[in-house]
């Protein structure tokens, strides 16, 4: 078994590589050069370890991951991890704890170590800390009270976007020098580097690809296609995903008789999301803030459509500026507002030579800052320090 001298806690881990943060995790880990021993869920059934073998992984019952658990579960989870943590610290001590979890599994994990004298790096996200902020109900107000009380209390904090670094600093109070940025990555597995993307200018393709919920816009994106369609007669939208909200999308498209011109695939192979990527003209995420706080990190579709020379259109309140750099790799606008959606398409999809322009700096920029390389050489540097 290694020794090794950094704990990270994160009760989902890949496999399966579902959920921004823990394959934000993952790549960081994996590419940083240091062994890491991992506390996390049981390994899902037909699945494989893919950790390196640097790594030393603990995959316990008694930590549990799921969507909406069950309050005596939870509680049963934060105490035998609390309790696993105190025992390994004092066993293997530890150089750092990163604590990749919610905020209250964050925050007691961060009182603990306040408690047992070791450092304590959370990671953070963006709606991770906007709904306690926003939210209304008991849940959100003691998510917020923790948030105030113990993040100011961690060694040092580790975020994917500068929105949430941002959050951390004005709405939490933590000296900017303590919040370090390490962007999200681009996974090598899911793309095809290989093949040179043509560009045919005789089409206006927008893709879009993500879990299709209320935040991710979708809904409203398919009404924006629809209203420019009249005035763009080449427009053609691919929607790619699955989620609560695919079945009403499908209802949506076959009731405005929209088929010829609006497809929702669905889920989708790696594979098959490559050739869409390579038929793309244009990536649009239609993301906003709802009322409870509920908002995007750094969506890695972003950095996806970017290496295939595609500029994306995401939205303000969100992680997409750390991604997408305004008026040169695409544009950040309030999705809110359906007139700036409609503009910013046609300002990109009516001028081919501003839109390679765009998609050029914007693979650029992906590879230059977005590879699993550079983030885990930063988050090596951030290790060196401690």
């Amino acid at each position: 078994m290694n020794i090794n001298k950094y704990l990270l806690v994160s009760p989902a881990y890949p496999p399966p590589f579902i959920g921004g943060s823990s394959v934000w995790m993952y790549t960081l880990v994996e590419n940083c050069n240091y062994g890491f021993d991992i506390l996390t869920s049981i390994l899902p059934k037909n699945e494989k370890e893919v950790i390196s073998s640097r790594h030393t992984i603990y995959r316990k019952k008694r930590v549990h991951f799921s969507i909406q658990p069950k309050k005596l579960t939870l509680f049963i989870s934060y105490l035998y991890q609390l309790l696993w943590i105190a025992v390994y610290v004092k066993k293997r001590n530890y150089k750092a704890v990163f604590a990749n979890a919610e905020v209250v599994q964050n925050s007691l994990i961060i009182l603990l170590g306040k408690l047992l004298k070791f450092k304590v790096i959370p990671m953070s996200y963006a709606e991770e800390l906007t709904v306690p902020i926003y939210g209304k109900t008991l849940i959100t107000k003691i998510k917020y009270f923790l948030l105030t009380f113990a993040y100011p209390k961690a060694y040092k904090h580790i975020s994917c976007c500068h929105y949430a670094k941002n959050i951390l600093s004005n709405e939490i109070n933590i000296s900017q020098n303590k919040i370090d940025v390490i962007p999200i990555a681009y996974s090598k597995e899911k793309l095809k580097l290989n093949i040179k993307k043509e560009l045919n200018k005789k089409t206006q393709n927008i893709l879009s690809v993500g879990r299709l919920i209320q935040r991710k816009g979708f809904g409203e994106l398919i009404e924006v296609v629809k209203e420019l369609k009249i005035e763009m007669p080449l427009l053609k939208l691919n929607i790619v995903g699955s989620g609560p909200l695919e079945n009403i999308l499908r209802k949506k498209v076959l009731k405005d008789n929209l088929q010829d011109y609006i497809v929702i695939h669905g889920k989708l192979s790696d594979d098959q999301l490559a050739e869409l990527y390579l038929k793309s003209d244009l990536f649009v995420l239609a993301h906003r803030m709802l009322n409870n706080g509920e908002t995007e990190g750094s969506p890695v579709t972003f950095a996806e459509a970017a290496i295939y020379k595609i500029p994306s259109i995401g939205g303000i309140n969100s992680g997409a500026s750390t991604i997408i750099s305004h008026n040169k790799t695409g544009l950040i606008i309030n999705m809110k507002i359906k007139s700036e959606i409609k503009n910013s398409i046609k300002k990109l999809l009516n001028n081919r030579v501003l839109l390679e322009r765009m998609g050029e700096a914007a693979q650029k920029k992906i590879m230059n800052e977005h590879t699993p390389e550079k983030i885990g050489s930063d988050f090596r540097i951030i290790l060196n320090t401690l």
